[in-house]
């Protein structure tokens, strides 16, 4: 009954406004574990790195493969990022 009192579009309306604002909140969260990633992966490069440095002779190859592991790891998460904000600045022109 209370929607006969409406305008025939105020639903479309709300609706359009409502899927907009959760479509933001899906992107901010993508790009909190982007950045999340990147900066785990970044930590992990510092442990591997430390790991490396005070291993003893015969576990130097082997920390030293991890150590080379996490940086590409961390490359790859850099990488998204990268993508993400050139993205972000592709929709902000389109906005403008």
């Amino acid at each position: 009954m209370m929607s006969a009192l409406r305008a025939p579009g105020y639903v479309a309306r709300v609706r359009l406004f409502a899927k907009k604002r959760r479509d933001v909140s899906v992107a901010r969260r993508k790009q909190a574990r982007e950045l999340r990633n990147w900066r785990l992966s970044a930590q992990r490069v510092t442990r591997t790195w430390n790991a490396w440095i005070a291993a003893e002779h015969n576990e130097r190859p082997m920390r030293y493969h991890a150590y080379v592991m996490a940086l590409a790891e961390e490359e790859l998460a850099a990488a998204a990022v990268e993508r993400m904000v050139r993205l972000g600045k592709v929709e902000q022109l389109r906005r403008a």
